[in-house]
């Protein structure tokens, strides 16, 4: 469920801001994004933050923030840190995503792509009260309903800041840029108790051809429990909204 916009320009000293961990208390973590999607105009992306060795949604919020949902974090700390790419390969949509959106959020992307059938549940959110979260997860193999092979739905006929919070800042953390440069992780260590990505520096060609196999895989799973539910595959066709 995963992705971000282009590299933005991460010079100057106003300081950027990162979203607390989750705590795996439901309420509260459903807390967290509540709050950040207020501030979703102003995502970068997700980033590797070595120095605090953690995956972090990280914004630029042109005024002081005093949500204590986020804490400050140097620019300087940013520019060197690994920011996750998505290539739309689908691991994080196609495949069990989980993927789910607050009542505000997924109301006005049905509006336009034409209204579905979607589950929906009350929950009750920390300092915020009760709201409904609608689950997305309900294609072939817990894909999300707006998943294609092609690409997300909402991204490809609407743009890529229509799409839900989670579906924003969570990634598959395999591919990351480094100052421009490309990554891919190639493994992963703990360090402190805490397991800790390692990236490799490779060409931009190979990146790509990592991407376009892990694509094709993804893809070739995903016809395979289409065609095992019985359900039909059509093709998403639209115009790339803009990042």
């Amino acid at each position: 469920m995963g992705g971000a916009p282009p590299q933005a320009q991460l010079a100057g000293a106003m300081p950027y801001y990162a979203l607390l961990d989750p705590s795996g208390d439901e309420s509260y973590d459903l807390f967290l994004l509540y709050k950040a999607k207020k501030y979703k105009s102003f995502l970068l992306g997700t980033f590797y933050l070595p120095g605090r060795g953690r995956l972090a949604p990280v914004f630029k919020i042109p005024w002081e923030v005093s949500d204590d949902v986020f804490e400050v974090v140097p620019s300087a700390e940013v520019e060197v840190a690994f920011k996750m790419v998505c290539v739309s390969c689908g691991r994080c949509c196609a495949l069990n995503s989980g993927a789910f959106a607050f009542e505000d959020e997924i109301a006005p992307v049905l509006e336009k792509l034409g209204q579905r059938s979607l589950p929906s549940r009350e929950v009750s959110v920390h300092r915020v009260g009760t709201v409904k979260l609608y689950d997305l997860a309900v294609g072939p193999g817990g894909s999300c309903t707006f998943y294609t092979p092609e690409g997300c739905e909402i991204e490809l006929k609407l743009s890529w800041r229509s799409k839900p919070i989670i579906c924003l800042i969570q990634c598959c953390s395999l591919f990351a840029e480094r100052r421009g440069e490309p990554y891919v992780k190639v493994a992963v260590k703990r360090v402190g108790g805490r397991p800790t990505p390692v990236y490799r520096r490779v060409a931009k060609s190979d990146l790509e051809k990592i991407a376009e196999r892990e694509k094709a895989r993804v893809r070739e799973i995903y016809r395979k429990l289409t065609r095992r539910s019985g359900s039909a595959l059509e093709p998403t066709r639209g115009v790339s909204g803009e990042r």
